[in-house]
């Protein structure tokens, strides 16, 4: 059960392509790409609905019952997030939010960076800097310091930053290195 996650890159995802297509220019493709994301919740929402009727479940009370699961971090949240003075503290919810938000703007507006990395790249390196920041909240709400567990929303960041310098760096040997180094 990891709709956190699914929905942060599925956010993710669509941002990335909203970017790609107006940076690129490639009509054609967003509108290939707004249609089949269209045509698969249809097809999802059909096959969803059918289940619930054929089980004997009202659709309606189902997923009101399921979006009020879905937003429920509230419940699950600590009091404080954790010890502001520890240095993981400023690691986790400072320093590499920054770097990140940093990096992030360079990814999407640099022309020069868009050239070298490759549309392909590109395109990842954008769904991994928006899905970290998507599931930030998480994060801090759930998988916070007072668990001690940062690094279930903290990794794409990490696999962003790692595969950004080496982009930036034309080097795909410093990747392994850098990630190494950010998960120790």
């Amino acid at each position: 059960y990891r709709l956190d996650i699914g929905y942060a890159f599925g956010l993710a995802t669509i941002i990335s392509i909203f970017i790609y297509v107006i940076k690129i220019k490639n009509w054609k493709a967003g509108k290939t790409l707004i249609l089949s994301l269209l045509g698969w919740s249809f097809f999802c929402g059909i096959i969803w609905y059918l289940i619930c009727v054929f089980r004997g479940i009202n659709p309606q009370t189902r997923l009101i019952e399921f979006l009020k699961i879905s937003l429920s971090n509230q419940n699950w949240a600590y009091g404080v997030i954790g010890n502001v003075e520890n240095t993981v503290f400023f690691w986790s919810y400072m320093l590499i939010p920054f770097i990140m938000i940093v990096c992030l703007i360079y990814t999407v507006f640099s022309e020069k960076f868009i050239k070298n990395t490759g549309k392909e790249k590109w395109i990842l390196l954008m769904i991994l800097g928006f899905s970290f920041f998507a599931n930030f909240s998480r994060g801090i709400v759930r998988h916070s310091l007072i668990e001690n567990k940062t690094h279930v929303t903290i990794f794409s960041a990490y696999i962003f930053l790692s595969l950004f310098f080496s982009c930036v760096k034309k080097n795909k040997s410093i990747f392994l290195p850098i990630f190494t180094c950010l998960i120790l």
